[in-house]
């Protein structure tokens, strides 16, 4: 409910009842979102331009953060307490299905091989000729050295 100066009036135990869910999110996005992407963001690029891509990846996280807090006001005065959560939830179910569909398990792996994979897979042209793969596995068709240097190879 609104309150006389244009503020939210909550009744009964819905104040104390936002206070937990506000800090239970804090909690768990501390152990949960907030590390793990930083995290996720070091295993996943290659390490030959990791330190641009952790730097633009920190910008649209920033970015991201801003767009958040400049909307919330926006839709708080428009729609609604309800509706705003509402809306920022479904983004949070987007992201977990993402994660689930499109992130791969890092688990046991190390940064050495996730950038080797990465690299060989970008090496991987169809059409051309296959060549032992650097990493000793499966074959890689070649490509022209300037397109894709596999540690001289």
């Amino acid at each position: 409910a609104q309150g006389g100066a244009g503020g939210i009036e909550m009744q009964g135990n819905q104040g104390v009842v936002a206070l937990v869910a506000a800090n239970a999110y804090i909690a768990f996005f501390a152990f949960s979102w907030g590390p793990i992407m930083w995290v996720m963001l070091g295993e996943m690029f290659p390490n030959r331009f990791r330190g641009a891509a952790l730097s633009i990846c920190g910008v649209v996280q920033w970015l991201s953060n801003f767009l958040v807090t400049w909307t919330f006001p926006v839709l708080l005065g428009s729609v609604g307490l309800g509706v705003s959560y509402g809306i920022y939830a479904a983004c949070g179910v987007v992201a977990f299905v993402f994660v689930r569909l499109f992130v791969a398990d890092t688990k046991g792996r190390t940064l050495e091989a996730m950038s080797r994979q990465a690299e060989v897979a970008s090496c991987t042209e169809a059409g051309d000729a296959p060549r032992p793969c650097p990493s000793g596995g499966a074959t890689t068709p070649p490509r022209p050295a300037a397109r894709c240097r596999l540690g001289g190879v």
